[in-house]
């Protein structure tokens, strides 16, 4: 029968190496889900609906004052808006 010494000598640049998946993976317990009408959906896929929808509320808005002209990069500036407008909803409602 063989027999496991009680104190391994592992270094710790191999136990950091062992733990970082093991944390990563902690944050898994649940899944984030919402009952709508007897159906489960991802909380995120909601956030990130009220925030698109919300984007294309504001680009409207600013069209109609003319202010979006004023904007450089519209390739970066709405997308990066849903981003945070997601994350902003998903913190708020759900964590």
């Amino acid at each position: 029968m063989t027999s496991f010494p009680m104190h391994s000598h592992v270094r710790p640049s191999h136990r950091a190496a062992i733990a970082a998946p093991l944390i990563l993976l902690s944050g898994c317990a649940r899944a984030p889900m919402v009952d709508i009408g007897g159906s489960f959906f991802p909380s995120w896929l909601i956030c990130l609906a009220v925030s698109i929808a919300f984007a294309v509320g504001l680009r409207a808005f600013l069209r109609h004052r003319g202010l979006e002209t004023e904007i450089r990069t519209l390739a970066i500036f709405y997308p990066g808006l849903v981003v945070l407008l997601a994350c902003l909803l998903w913190l708020c409602l759900f964590r």
